[in-house]
C-alpha cells in the first residue's frame, strides 16, 4: 500500500514521449512468487514460462477500466479515495482444447497474479486476481464463437505500473511453440506453500 503525505515525486516530462497505442495483445497468467527480475527482459519470460510458473495467452483483443472508490469526504473535501477496481476484458478466438484450462482459472479467485501486454509496454496488476471466462454462442452465423474474459483485482493505485515490452515473446504462436521445447529456458522453482 503505498500512502502519499510528504513531498510529490518527480514528474516525467519528456517531449519525445512515445504514445502508447490502446489495446491488449496478450494477457500472462502467472504464479504469485515468480521470479521476474527484469519484465523487460526476454529470458526472464522464457524461464518463467518454462517452469510452467507463467502461461501467456496471446492474440487477444481487449481493454482496461479503471474505477475509482470513494467515501464520504471530512471537513470539506466531500469524497475521498480509498483505492481503484480494475476490470481487464479480452476476447479471444475459442479453442475446445483451453475450455479446461479456463474452467479451473474461473474457481481459483485470488490465487494467480495476471500481466497484460500493450503495443510498447508490459503491464502488472496490482494484486492477484479474479477470473470470469465464457465462451458464448451467437445465434448470428456471420460471427466467430470467442472465449470472453473479465480479469477484476483491487488496488491502491489508480495508474498500473509498466515496462518496455519485452520483443518477440509475447508476438504470436512461433514464440510460444519454441517455448514449449524450453530450449533455452533455465528451470525455476517456486515454493507454493
Amino acid at each position: 500500500m503505498s500512502i502519499y503525505c510528504d513531498l510529490l515525486g518527480t514528474f516525467s516530462c519528456s517531449p519525445c514521449v512515445r504514445s502508447e497505442a490502446g489495446g491488449i495483445d496478450a494477457v500472462v497468467i502467472v504464479t504469485p512468487g515468480t521470479p521476474l527480475p527484469d519484465p523487460t527482459d526476454k529470458q526472464t519470460w522464457f524461464d518463467a514460462i518454462c517452469s510452467g510458473l507463467a502461461v501467456p495467452i496471446q492474440k487477444t483483443r481487449g481493454s482496461l477500466e479503471v474505477e475509482a472508490v470513494t467515501v464520504p469526504g471530512y471537513g470539506r473535501t466531500p469524497t475521498q479515495t480509498i483505492s481503484y477496481n480494475y476490470t481487464l476484458s479480452i476476447n479471444l478466438q475459442y479453442q475446445c482444447d483451453n475450455a479446461e484450462f479456463f474452467n479451473q482459472l474461473n474457481f481459483r479467485p485470488n490465487q494467480y497474479e495476471v500481466w497484460y501486454v500493450g503495443a510498447t509496454k508490459i503491464y502488472r496488476a496490482g494484486n492477484r486476481v479474479a477470473f470470469n471466462i465464457m465462451s458464448p454462442i451467437s445465434e448470428d452465423v456471420n460471427s466467430l464463437v470467442e472465449t470472453v474474459a473479465e480479469i477484476t483485482w483491487s488496488q491502491q493505485e489508480g495508474s498500473p505500473v509498466c515496462y518496455d515490452r519485452p520483443a518477440d515473446i509475447f508476438d504470436g504462436c512461433d514464440a510460444y511453440a519454441a517455448l514449449e521445447n524450453c530450449l533455452t529456458c533455465n528451470q525455476v522453482v517456486v515454493d507454493l506453500c
